[in-house]
């Protein structure tokens, strides 16, 4: 794949390695179609985000809480929906949460495609 967006993290890799002591691993074309079609209707991911998954979707080394198993990202998500309409917020687009804490949460909507307008 030729990274439009993360062609930093991508070409700094083993120098985020080294640092962490870690190793950053992607996601293969199999599972981020499957976390298209549970998070996304079967739609493409945003390309950005699309990169970050190939690239440390599954072990990342961005300050990112996705670098976990995607079948508990999917479900991770399906209760972060849960808890925000517990408070009044219902969320019906697709999201992708990219940092939780208690019932504090950051994310993305995946349904604006590549050019998304604040």
């Amino acid at each position: 794949m030729e990274y439009q967006y993360l062609t930093n993290y991508n070409n700094n890799i083993k120098k985020i390695n080294t640092k962490k002591n870690d190793i950053i691993k992607g996601l293969n074309t199999d599972k981020i179609q499957y976390l298209e079609s549970k998070l996304n209707n079967g739609e493409q991911f945003p390309i950005a985000f699309k990169e970050y998954l190939t690239i440390g979707g599954d072990n990342n080394g961005l300050p990112l809480e996705l670098g976990i198993n995607y079948d508990a990202y999917y479900l991770s998500t399906t209760y972060i929906k849960k808890r925000l309409m517990e408070r009044g917020t219902n969320i019906n687009r697709p999201i992708a949460v990219f940092c939780s804490y208690e019932d504090c949460y950051s994310f993305i909507y995946l349904d604006e495609g590549n050019n998304p307008q604040p």
